[in-house]
């Protein structure tokens, strides 16, 4: 174990006995005066979702849930810099709140440790009355820092008493979608919607260059983060693209952000001139690419469930990570998987990296392009339906 790592066990250590005194401690005052959670009374609601794009965009569901239970209220979400800009696309929510919890993780996150306890003033003034924290410590550790008069989570995704409503189990403790995951929460608090992301279109025409107005295209996003078993061959990518070009006379565009120029600039040249990259846009710019699109095939990552709930028909493949925990949602999404006895395996404790020995992740490196193209004619079938009726 690292020098680093071994720090960061440490740490972890002391907050769960610091924050879980303090949790205590509130729980024992709590006791003395139990806080009621009257609807009508409700003003200010706060949402914790402090990891992937795809996880927010799972809460979609959550949000839509508590606007209708608490319509008065004012829906605040917490959230990173980088899913920030989604936040005006989840119906409900008024007013985004950011903090760059991946920064304050690295070994010179104590130069930033002003700017979290400057968030954690301004939420005690705020006094908001709920606290929904979707996942994770630090997220249990704003709530109770937050003086949210309830304060509702999955108690084992939180240091002791960080909740004065909390809910038994965990993540993937079986099986049932992110949705269901984050609805419980919801439940928990009066609140319930159908279990399907949706969010409001992004600004128009944010396509970019190198498209002609009106032209029907798909989008290819090779990349996938948080794990090297969910990326599909490059060459596979190239191989669907060009079957693709030919099958359904689309031009194809290749997305990725700035770190995968690399792989995206090598899927386009081996696609050809149909190919168009799109590298590093914004989140708003990449979610107007994918609105505007005939059809996506990507891997378990954001830019998949970004698309499925703008309503872009869209395919997902999947190697270790399991359809029913995050697979895409909506009558026009499809999941496409190779069946292995070691899958899927994915299960939190890290990315996602194959686990044999040979590291081959044989679940998505052997899927065939032929599999995903006919997923895609599919779902392109059944829009063109749906469109019809």
């Amino acid at each position: 174990m690292s020098g680093w790592a071994v720090a960061r066990a440490a740490a972890d250590r002391v907050a769960w006995l610091v924050c879980g005194a303090w949790g205590l401690a509130v729980w024992l005052h709590e006791r003395r005066h139990a806080p009621a959670l009257d609807p009508a009374a409700v003003e200010r609601i706060l949402v914790i979702r402090l990891d992937l794009l795809g996880d927010l965009v799972f809460t979609a569901p959550l949000v839509a849930a508590l606007r209708d239970a608490y319509p008065r209220a004012e829906l605040v979400l917490l959230t990173t810099p980088y899913t920030a800009p989604l936040g005006p696309l989840l119906p409900g929510i008024d007013r985004v709140l950011t903090l760059d919890i991946q920064r304050l993780r690295r070994p010179a996150g104590w130069r930033y440790l002003g700017e979290a306890l400057g968030l954690v003033a301004r939420l005690r003034r705020e006094r908001f009355d709920l606290c929904v924290a979707v996942h994770g410590r630090p997220a249990g550790m704003l709530a109770l820092a937050s003086g949210a008069r309830v304060r509702v989570g999955y108690r084992a995704h939180a240091y002791p008493f960080a909740f004065n409503r909390p809910l038994a189990g965990y993540r993937y403790a079986w099986r049932r979608h992110e949705v269901e995951y984050c609805l419980e929460l919801a439940r928990a608090v009066g609140a319930d919607a159908p279990g399907r992301p949706l969010l409001l279109a992004p600004p128009r025409d944010r396509r970019g260059g190198g498209l002609l107005p009106g032209e029907r295209y798909l989008v290819l996003h090779p990349g996938a983060s948080n794990g090297t078993a969910k990326r599909w061959p490059p060459e596979a990518w190239a191989a669907l693209g060009k079957a693709a070009v030919q099958r359904f006379g689309r031009r194809v565009v290749v997305t990725g952000a700035e770190s995968e120029d690399a792989l995206v600039a090598m899927v386009c040249a081996q696609i050809g001139k149909a190919a168009l990259a799109r590298i590093g846009s914004s989140l708003i710019d990449l979610a107007g690419v994918l609105a505007a699109a005939e059809a996506v095939v990507a891997a378990d990552t954001g830019p998949l469930h970004l698309a499925a709930a703008l309503g872009t028909p869209v395919v997902g493949l999947y190697g270790p990570t399991d359809p029913a925990h995050t697979g895409p949602r909506g009558p026009l999404a499809a999941a496409v998987r190779r069946p292995v006895p070691c899958g899927p395996c994915y299960d939190l404790r890290g990315p996602a990296e194959c686990r044999l020995p040979t590291r081959s992740a044989e679940c998505l490196t052997l899927l065939p392009p032929q599999a995903v193209l006919a997923a895609l004619a599919a779902v392109l079938d059944r829009a063109r339906q749906a469109a019809v009726r």
